[in-house]
């Protein structure tokens, strides 16, 4: 948990995509560890260095954040594994809109206002 994200490195590593590469000071105070694979930030899955870099942004100004991370031989999980999880969230949220969608538009039938009901002109 960080109970501030800084401007400048505001995680204190490197990395590449979601991965530690390097560690600075300020990211061993926190408990970085080279080799962790960033997987969720504030309770939300990340699967690209751009969503996380997004989701640092929406949480800067949210004190403190939380981030879960794969360490090595605690939790890992393999590529495919991985690839299953990314799959069965993205076909969650599409469910999840499909659903929004088709209970926020009921459907118009046509009545003695709209043009084709019967017994108006059209």
């Amino acid at each position: 948990i960080l109970d501030h994200l800084p401007n400048t490195r505001p995680l204190g590593i490197e990395l590449l995509e979601l991965k530690v590469a390097r560690v600075h000071p300020q990211g061993a105070h926190y408990g970085w560890q080279v080799g962790d694979i960033i997987v969720e930030i504030a309770g939300v899955p990340v699967d690209s260095f751009e969503e996380l870099w997004a989701r640092i942004q929406v949480e800067r100004d949210r004190p403190p954040v939380r981030f879960l991370v794969e360490r090595c031989g605690e939790g890992m999980v393999d590529e495919e594994e991985r690839e299953e999880m990314k799959m069965a969230r993205a076909a969650a949220q599409a469910a999840e809109i499909k659903k929004r969608q088709s209970t926020s538009k009921a459907p118009v039938q046509p009545g003695p206002d709209l043009p084709g009901a019967f017994g108006s002109p059209t």
